[in-house]
């Protein structure tokens, strides 16, 4: 991207040229079309224009309707909509595996393991978590749950900031939540948020650790975790 002096350079340039000597006459119109000619620029003003639009927001019900019959996923924000993109191969496979380890070692009610077609509901958002616990939820909704137990997400470069940030500042206020995960998937470390006597605390787990899930009584090798996940260097 130019600088900002270099950019203003070039408007006074353009200024200078456009404004010494006399303005010059306009220009003959095309002898085949005058009328089209003439008027180009502003019919193509006015369609520009008239495809800017304000964003009104929708409601949480109009949203979870018009879901249910999109072919794309979004996460919904203060009544705004934010259009998920795909995942790498390493991202599902690394989904993937943690949610087949939950989902085995969570195999009986009252849990329930949830992988990204699911939605998290809160008061005023929408979200598609990686992976998720849920025990006891009240909601039982075909498509969504509000009270989530463990929650993981694995880090992308779109999402990492969102995840990183705006996601868990949301997750840490619900009542339910225990444990917040972020797994990389460019390096081996998983970090885990957990809930303790009012507070937050932060362990990160790299290689030869165990990954400790303390919300659901489960110790994961992180080594399984991520087997023939990360590509070689």
């Amino acid at each position: 991207m130019p600088s900002s002096t270099s950019s203003r350079g070039q408007l006074v340039e353009l200024g200078s040229r456009i404004q010494i000597g006399r303005p010059s006459a306009a220009p003959s119109p095309c002898p085949d079309c005058p009328s089209s000619c003439e008027n180009a620029g502003s019919r193509q003003r006015g369609r520009s224009m008239s495809i800017v639009r304000k964003l009104e927001p929708i409601s949480l019900e109009v949203y979870l309707t018009r879901e249910e019959r999109s072919p794309t996923r979004h996460e919904y924000i203060h009544g705004y909509l934010r259009a998920m993109t795909g995942s790498s191969d390493i991202h599902n496979k690394l989904a993937g595996r943690l949610y087949a380890a939950l989902l085995s070692h969570l195999s009986d009610p009252p849990c329930e393991t949830f992988i990204s077609d699911m939605k998290l509901m809160t008061a005023d958002r929408v979200y598609y978590p990686d992976v998720w616990v849920c025990c006891n939820d009240p909601s039982r909704d075909a498509y969504f749950r509000t009270c989530p137990l463990l929650i993981v997400e694995v880090l992308s470069p779109s999402t990492e900031a969102t995840d990183r940030f705006e996601k868990l500042l949301c997750y840490q206020q619900l009542d339910s939540l225990q444990e917040y995960v972020l797994v990389a998937q460019d390096t081996v470390r998983v970090e885990v948020y957990r809930r303790a006597a009012g507070n937050w605390d932060l362990e990160i787990c790299t290689e030869d650790d165990t990954v400790e899930l303390c919300s659901i009584a489960l110790a994961l090798p992180i080594a399984e975790i991520y087997s023939s996940a990360i590509r070689p260097t």
